[in-house]
């Protein structure tokens, strides 16, 4: 009697495991926009969800997948009263994958950018900025660099000072920056905006390359 009751026991477990597993969503049988890393072998999902019932307007969705047929991970979402709010794949790499998230707000938009490794679902946002009516919180992303271990090398523009009220500024500085895979940032350069051309900035075997004043540098992120 024991045996069986075992046995029964093990068939149960089996069939809930197996049906859980039957359940897992997939970017396969996800519907929505279906999106591929460039550079990287991750597939993404996005769908729009309206909210309004919610009072929260609209919300687009991000999945990321290995592959289609591998578990969706869920990777971040955007919402927006009225306007739709986007989603796009910046860049990939083996399996990491870089995602913008930006909305719009009547004249007020905001922008951010996370890094989500699709095997995992482990991810971390290392970019945001936001802006409206002349104003401007956060630094301008002018470059990007991902690798397949997920460290990331930037760089940032920083403003000065508007000349005139409600101006936006033009940017002044320029900094190089580091992000390792677990989000820990460094600053690795700081220079005026022409001594760092953007074109420069290469991430290489877990080495961040970058050119200042015609000098090329190398650092660890």
């Amino acid at each position: 009697m024991l045996a069986v009751a075992l046995g029964t026991m093990l068939l149960l477990a089996l069939s809930v495991a197996g049906a859980g597993a039957a359940q897992q969503k997939t970017c396969a049988k996800l519907k929505g926009k279906h999106l591929n890393a460039r550079g990287g072998s991750a597939t993404v999902v996005t769908q729009l969800v309206n909210r309004e019932s919610e009072r929260s307007g609209l919300e687009r969705v991000a999945y990321v997948c290995a592959s289609p047929h591998a578990r969706a991970w869920p990777a971040g979402s955007v919402s927006a009263p009225t306007e739709s709010p986007a989603i796009a794949v910046v860049s990939g790499a083996g399996k990491w994958v870089v995602l913008r998230f930006g909305y719009v707000i009547g004249e007020a938009s905001g922008e951010s950018e996370s890094a989500v490794n699709a095997v995992t679902g482990k991810r971390f946002q290392f970019w945001s900025s936001s802006g409206g009516m002349g104003s401007f919180d956060g630094s301008l992303l002018e470059a990007v660099q991902l690798d397949a271990q997920g460290r990331l090398a930037l760089i940032l523009g920083v403003a000065g000072t508007p000349k005139n009220e409600g101006e936006l500024a033009p940017t002044v500085t320029r900094k190089v920056v580091g992000v390792e895979a677990n989000g820990k940032r460094k600053v690795l350069d700081t220079a005026p905006t022409a001594s760092i051309p953007t074109s420069s900035l290469k991430l290489v075997a877990g080495v961040v390359h970058w050119t200042d004043a015609g000098v090329e540098r190398t650092a660890a992120p």
